[in-house]
């Protein structure tokens, strides 16, 4: 552990015997591991060696290194700026990754959770980032628009009749407050995060489309890191949804996703409309010294560039006006979307 704690719940650890029990250290354990040499001695008939007598017949080999994508200092920075913030609030933990855009590499991601006896809070040993699922709620609704967007059904102009609240099959859905049935753009809904709205954006699709699109965008499997327990979340099959789970899965609802799949896939919008794997590894070094880079991460196209360039402006306004304003930094264009699970 070169930086401490740092960065434990993804570095992991091994048990005493060195081999590695979790994070990277288990998924990497083979190429970590090196080769044991072998040592021949000759012994008197009492079982003590014959000084002098040892003899290296098979040299050992060491095991490779690992350079991470990690920033040792934005990871340290991620870490204490959660404890903090969880403290002021008093939330249950928290999650936070920080990723480059364009590769995919992965500069922090760290969690923090409070701890049942002592109720302090502590960084967390297990990476709750990627093994931890959960319902994404309205920032999910930044794919549904996209997608939309991207198919050419809608534009961020096109208007809906949107009442506050209104039945779907067996449940009556609501907005997140009452209001008087008013006319609001697609810009308008993703601003103003209306759930009515987003779902009269999800029918312009269809379910089956818009499950496609959920997967282009790396939901409901896992990551290409293969993070040792790494969730998978929970995307149904378009025919497996029942009663309002149909429209629901527009707003967030009915699905689950890690915190690592759902940076993934916000980050499609920051990159062009191009998903890039998350990456962890950037390269090995072996026992000569020898740096071989790993290959770049995966890449596919999920939306139009044009498309995501509108669902980026139309986030900057609900970090300017919406319903995000807290995410505002003096002299940053931000671009965001909250979400409650």
């Amino acid at each position: 552990m070169p930086g401490g704690d740092t960065g434990r719940s993804i570095i992991g650890s091994t048990n005493i015997d060195g081999v590695g029990i979790s994070g990277l250290e288990l998924q990497y354990d083979g190429i970590l591991t090196g080769t044991g040499g072998q040592l021949r001695r000759e012994v008197a008939p009492n079982g003590r060696s014959i000084p002098g007598s040892e003899t290296v017949t098979a040299q050992p080999v060491s095991g490779n290194d690992l350079v991470l994508t990690l920033d040792r200092s934005i990871q340290y920075s991620t870490e204490q700026v959660l404890l903090e913030k969880v403290s002021e609030i008093g939330a249950r933990g928290a999650t936070a990754i920080v990723v480059d855009t364009d590769t995919g590499e992965i500069y922090s991601m760290a969690s923090v959770r409070q701890n049942d006896e002592s109720g302090a809070y502590e960084v967390t040993s297990g990476n709750y980032a990627a093994v931890d699922a959960y319902e994404p709620g309205s920032v999910a609704k930044v794919i549904t628009i996209a997608s939309a967007l991207s198919d050419g059904l809608v534009t961020p102009e096109t208007s809906y009749l949107v009442p506050w609240r209104k039945q779907y099959y067996d449940d009556l859905l609501t907005d997140s407050h009452q209001h008087p049935d008013e006319w609001l753009s697609v810009s308008q809904i993703l601003t103003e995060s209306s759930n009515i709205g987003t779902i009269m954006v999800q029918q312009e699709m269809g379910r089956w489309r818009h499950r496609d699109y959920m997967a282009a965008f790396g939901l409901g499997q896992s990551s290409a890191l293969d993070f040792p327990g790494e969730s998978t979340g929970i995307l149904k099959q378009a025919d497996d949804l029942w009663g309002s789970e149909r429209v629901t899965v527009a707003y967030g609802q009915g699905v689950a996703s890690t915190s690592l799949q759902l940076v993934a896939a916000i980050n499609t919008i920051a990159n062009d409309g191009v998903y890039v794997a998350p990456k962890l590894v950037k390269a090995t070094v072996g026992p000569d010294g020898s740096v071989t880079d790993t290959a770049p991460s995966p890449q596919h196209r999920v939306v139009s560039e044009q498309a995501a360039m509108q669902t980026t402006e139309m986030m900057r306004n609900v970090v300017c006006t919406g319903t995000a304003t807290l995410a505002q930094v003096d002299g940053l264009s931000i671009a965001g979307k909250a979400g409650t699970a």
